[in-house]
């Protein structure tokens, strides 16, 4: 009887952890940014996604976090340059009118240690671009905070033709864009408000 009652109040123990382990995140998109980086025959060249949105759950303990479920949307209508012509152009090529939306979403969970707060890993996932999805493997590295945020950064090269993406050309040609771009983003995801009030005792 007694092991019975030690299995029980185990099990309740348990899920009461994972309840509150698991918390949800989302962008803060005025301390965010994601870059595209690229070259081209005359110079390099950098545009800026304006509008996105990351969503993203964690389990934090110590010292290992799992990060599960990250949901990232940018929108192609919105990525920006200083170049008018640039920009009308790469919106042209992503094919933005049909495929609004670049898309990545992780596939496995990432379960990664901690030491002092900063970690490092790779996140496995799905790359929606202009039509086509790719599996590609994401490195990162971040840190918490004490005010409940999280800092990610990271970098990826992608390979624009293997996403049937053709590399803009302007001035008839004579500009020529490499076929390579290099996503750049740093990301500071809060825990929502609603999983904050839980955690505070709060309705």
């Amino acid at each position: 009887m007694r092991t019975k009652i030690y299995l029980i109040a185990a099990f309740i123990y348990s899920g009461i952890i994972s309840i509150y382990a698991q918390q949800e995140y989302k962008v803060l998109p005025e301390s965010s940014r994601v870059l595209i980086v690229g070259t081209s025959s005359l110079h390099d060249w950098d545009m800026t996604v304006e509008d996105f949105k990351c969503e993203m759950s964690v389990a934090i303990g110590n010292p290992a976090i799992t990060i599960n479920n990250v949901n990232f949307t940018g929108f192609s209508s919105a990525i920006s340059s200083p170049h008018s012509i640039m920009e009308n152009k790469t919106r042209s090529a992503l094919k933005a009118e049909e495929y609004p939306e670049i898309r990545f979403r992780t596939t496995t969970p990432v379960r990664i240690m901690t030491e002092g707060g900063s970690f490092s890993g790779t996140a496995k996932g799905e790359l929606f671009i202009a039509g086509k999805t790719r599996v590609i493997s994401l490195p990162f590295s971040g840190r918490t905070l004490p005010d409940n945020t999280i800092s990610i950064t990271g970098a990826k090269e992608i390979d624009m033709t293997e996403f049937g993406i053709t590399p803009p050309t302007a001035m008839l040609g004579a500009i020529k864009t490499g076929k390579d771009v290099k996503i750049r983003f740093e990301i500071s995801m809060k825990q929502t408000d609603k999983q904050l009030n839980a955690s505070l005792g709060k309705n």
